[in-house]
């Protein structure tokens, strides 16, 4: 199975080879993005593989930016219809919820939590899926658990092996 990873620094960190080794991926997360500049960078040759699914995860950068949802949304919803111009109708997108985080400021998880809703309400308007897995890495205080990250924000290998696991339940 083929899968294309759309993404920020936390979707670039992820090793999508060491942690989905029965799976062709390719890894297009791009540190520092927000959901306008992920738009901007998008290239046909990201999709000359034909993925069978294109895994979205976008915005956290935009929050810390003090972007508003209307953009943010309208950004994502742009990125889905050129990912449409370049794949087969076969090829699933699906929308991520953005992870929590640990003690970052610019980065609330009450506004996390309030733009995955808006993700989710997106997804179900457009030809995509929303994957909610936001609520698998929240301690029970509602951060990003601590065995999860070094930094509040960017996940480490434990986290990533989760995110693995998730994706091949939903992918399989």
């Amino acid at each position: 199975m083929k899968l294309l990873f759309l993404g920020d620094s936390i979707t670039h960190g992820f090793d999508t080879q060491k942690h989905l080794p029965g799976y062709k991926t390719i890894n297009k997360g791009l540190s520092g993005y927000s959901s306008g500049e992920l738009l901007g960078a998008i290239k046909e040759s990201w999709f000359e593989q034909q993925p069978h699914s294109i895994l979205l995860c976008i915005g956290t950068n935009d929050l810390a930016r003090g972007h508003d949802y209307t953009q943010i949304l309208q950004n994502i919803k742009e990125i889905v219809v050129k990912t449409g111009e370049n794949i087969s109708g076969d090829t699933r997108v699906c929308l991520l919820s953005l992870f929590p985080t640990r003690h970052n400021p610019s980065r609330p998880n009450e506004e996390i939590d309030k733009l995955n809703e808006h993700i989710h309400a997106l997804a179900i308007s457009l030809p995509a899926q929303y994957l909610h897995f936001n609520p698998f890495f929240k301690d029970q205080n509602g951060l990003l658990k601590g065995a999860f990250t070094d930094d509040g924000l960017h996940l480490n290998e434990a986290a990533y092996e989760l995110w693995a696991r998730l994706i091949m339940l939903c992918t399989s």
